[in-house]
């Protein structure tokens, strides 16, 4: 699977005096790094996710990188200019800030400033990410698209994606499981227009 681009990024101060009103998402940091916070560090052109474990001043922290086999596994020190909160993506919920063993976050993603409430520390809790769900399931949205969202190329490519594959399954369940030399009922056909303009 494909993942859109990492958001542009801004330290809580930039963001503030930030004067645009965006539509894409935004990551917004806090103004310093501490021990815990879950990072992207680049090395070698190469971002590498771990986890702050020490801070040696203002610029430089010791990292700790995902054991094998999502990662490396070893213990590095680096700058702190190299960083980037570490993000999770996916098609149904997009840019997520992961939370931290001890449930806080190092950032937030951002759409709006008008809806912005300031970097929140907490994470849900599993009530409460689980009434939001159960909302979601409950409300009546029909088919949710990623371009509804976001005006880039990136959205209807991913939505492009998501409706093959939703398109698969289908033919799937259209076709039966009848085994060898077993005759089917079931045809499936391209579903093509009628001629007659109505």
């Amino acid at each position: 699977m494909l993942r859109p681009k990492y958001p542009p990024l801004y330290l809580e101060s930039e963001y503030l005096n930030l004067q645009s009103d965006n539509v894409e998402p935004l990551v917004v940091v806090h103004d310093s790094w501490k021990v815990g916070d879950l990072v992207d560090w680049l090395r070698d052109d190469i971002y590498w996710s771990g986890e702050i474990v020490e801070m040696r001043g203002r610029r430089a922290c010791q990292i700790e990188l995902l054991p094998k086999p999502e990662g490396e596994g070893d213990s590095y020190q680096g700058l702190c200019k190299n960083l980037r909160p570490r993000l999770d993506w996916s098609v149904e919920d997009g840019w997520k800030v992961p939370c931290t063993a001890d449930g806080k976050k190092c950032a937030k993603i951002v759409t709006s400033k008008k809806e912005d409430g300031g970097i929140g520390d907490e994470c849900e809790t599993a009530k409460e990410q689980t009434k939001k769900t159960t909302k979601q399931v409950e409300g009546n949205e029909g088919l949710r698209l990623n371009i509804m969202e976001s005006d880039g190329i990136e959205a209807a490519v991913l939505d492009i994606e998501e409706l093959i594959v939703r398109i698969d399954w289908f033919k799937g369940i259209l076709k039966p499981d009848v085994g060898e030399g077993a005759k089917c009922s079931w045809k499936y056909e391209d579903y093509r227009p009628s001629s007659s303009g109505i």
